[in-house]
């Protein structure tokens, strides 16, 4: 009766760790996917320097072709 209720335990323990085992691989992969969805929604585009005048300089010359 012993021998079967350490049985039942360790049986139990084995399956709780591979239960755990997968759960946090799944946990680590939704992050990594939240992280970077936040990353990307988040991300700003670089601004450049514009000359607006030559730029309206440019369109006034095309303008007159």
């Amino acid at each position: 009766m012993v021998e079967n209720a350490i049985f039942a335990i360790l049986k139990v323990r084995v399956m709780s760790v591979t239960r755990i085992k997968r759960k946090l691989r799944k946990d680590r992969s939704k992050s990594k996917v939240r992280k970077l969805t936040m990353q990307i929604q988040g991300a700003k585009p670089v601004i450049k320097n514009v000359d607006v005048e030559a730029i309206k300089e440019e369109f006034k010359a095309n303008a007159g072709k």
